[in-house]
């Protein structure tokens, strides 16, 4: 197997595993501590984020471009490049910790609504919780650095690892303690090893220095003009992206935002697990194209992502009633179908550009994404507010789709013309077009299956998604697929079976 496919390998299965736990661990929460404790943890994964991003400096995108293209050629500058890195984010999360102490006890009451969770505890909880999610800035940093050295099974055995950890730590921790504070400083001490584990395997590569502080003009003045868009775009895409969550904190319970959190986090986990092909893949088409053979390395790529897609978004919204009916109960269950539905749709579409948009990084053009960014914050924005107000999580569920369209209309004329070769974008939305209605003609007929028998059954759910996936990937592989990649899946099939035969 190629170095870009056992990348994309262990970058899905990694996902794919913590799709699993994601569900187990909300279990466990909700049944011991209620609605209100996985309210508070997904708002503090949001906020977090926001945070973090306010403060990622466009870092992360910048050194997984830098060590890809520079680790083998010019060792130095890219030890000089992470040093400066490690340095302001060491300083943000400092200062970020602080913000969030302080600014807690005001959010409780004015934006977060907490109805069974004593005020003082879940003060302390959301401070411990939002520490957590700021440590995000260093972890985001060292994951950066193995993905440029495409040591992508490291980075991902590393995230699984805490991840089962944490889980796992969490049923003793309840079973033990049923603390919501207890529960929330396992989570802080688990984000804190995993952060010394991934700094251990940087140093490894690159040598302890890159941990002493101090920040190299040069370095940073190389990569000034690509990481400022890459922030840009950074910090816009994380408001716009997640501002349905805080918009929903505010409008409604803390507890409505740990249903529809979980329902969030799982689609984000299968979007994740497609965005983790094009991050493996984004190494690759940076030296692509200082090769001259980008356009070669986008079809296959593009073509990988988008007929995976489809099937990994249809699966979770098919299970999602009986699986959410298993972690909370059949009437939270059926409030999230609509809204889970609309999120899956939305990141298949999220998927359909993803390639694009990497493609725009390996070529240094990350200002189409920031612009987008820039323009989305202020359309989507006020849309948002008014769909979450009049249907609440299904118009945070809708205003993911309202945010694609959007990015079809501006960013992807923009990606072709100036990344992809002048492709034609007209070429481009036919594509994606033919995607959508063979998507429609094989899924269709299923969905209405289920919702004509109202079945909750896994099995027989499961049954009816086999039959629509296997026309999906018929006639994606008839209308959709390009030529190059119908070659490479007759030659994969051929060595499979070759290999078979002769043992």
């Amino acid at each position: 197997m190629s170095r870009v496919g056992k990348n994309i390998l262990h970058n899905v299965l990694g996902q794919g595993a913590l799709i699993v736990v994601s569900f187990v661990a909300a279990k466990v929460i909700h049944r011991q501590l209620g609605l209100d404790v996985l309210g508070l943890y997904f708002f503090s994964l949001v906020a977090g984020a926001v945070l973090t991003a306010a403060l990622e400096f466009g870092l992360s995108s910048t050194i997984v471009r830098e060590v890809a293209a520079h680790a083998d050629d010019e060792p130095d500058y890219v030890r000089a490049l992470v040093r400066s890195a490690w340095t302001v984010y060491a300083g943000s999360v400092a200062v970020l910790g602080i913000v969030c102490w302080v600014l807690v006890p005001l959010a409780i009451g004015r934006w977060v609504d907490v109805e069974q969770l004593p005020r003082d505890e879940a003060v302390m909880v959301l401070r411990i919780f939002l520490i957590s999610a700021v440590l995000n800035l260093p972890r985001l940093l060292f994951t950066s650095v193995l993905q440029g050295l495409q040591r992508f099974g490291t980075s991902n055995l590393i995230a699984l690892g805490a991840s089962l950890v944490q889980q796992g730590g969490t049923l003793v921790v309840l079973t033990w303690s049923g603390s919501a504070v207890v529960l929330a400083g396992w989570y802080l001490t688990t984000a804190v090893v995993s952060i010394v584990i991934a700094a251990r395997a940087c140093t490894a590569a690159l040598g302890i220095a890159i941990l002493v502080p101090g920040i190299r003009r040069d370095a940073v003045r190389r990569t000034r003009r690509f990481a400022g868009y890459a922030m840009l775009t950074s910090l816009l895409a994380t408001v716009v992206t997640r501002i349905d969550r805080l918009i929903l904190s505010s409008f409604l319970p803390i507890a409505a935002l740990g249903s529809y959190g979980l329902g969030q986090t799982a689609v984000s986990k299968g979007q994740g697990m497609v965005n983790s092909i094009s991050t493996a893949g984004y190494p690759a088409l940076a030296k692509a194209y200082r090769a001259g053979s980008l356009m070669e390395r986008y079809h296959k790529l593009d073509d990988l992502i988008c007929i995976l897609a489809v099937p990994l978004f249809a699966a979770i919204a098919i299970a999602e009633e009986p699986l959410f009916t298993y972690v909370f109960d059949s009437k939270i269950s059926r409030s999230l179908q609509l809204p889970v539905l609309l999120l899956c749709v939305g990141s298949l579409m999220n998927a359909t550009i993803s390639t694009s948009y990497a493609s725009s990084l390996a070529t240094g053009k990350p200002e189409i994404a920031a612009r987008l960014n820039m323009i989305a914050a202020v359309v989507i924005l006020p849309i948002t507010i008014v769909l979450v107000s009049t249907l609440g999580s299904a118009g945070a569920g809708a205003s993911w789709i309202v945010y694609h369209l959007l990015a079809y209309a501006y960013a992807t004329p923009r990606f072709c013309r100036h990344c992809l070769d002048q492709m034609s974008p007209w070429v481009w939305y036919q594509r994606v077009g033919k995607l959508l209605a063979v998507t429609g003609l094989a899924y269709g007929p299923v969905w209405a299956v289920l919702v004509w028998t109202d079945s909750t059954s896994l099995v027989a759910r499961g049954c009816v998604y086999a039959l629509g996936t296997s026309l999906f990937l018929a006639g994606a592989y008839g209308f959709v697929a390009s030529e190059g990649f119908r070659t490479l899946i007759r030659t994969s099939l051929a060595s499979i079976w070759s290999t078979v035969t002769c043992r």
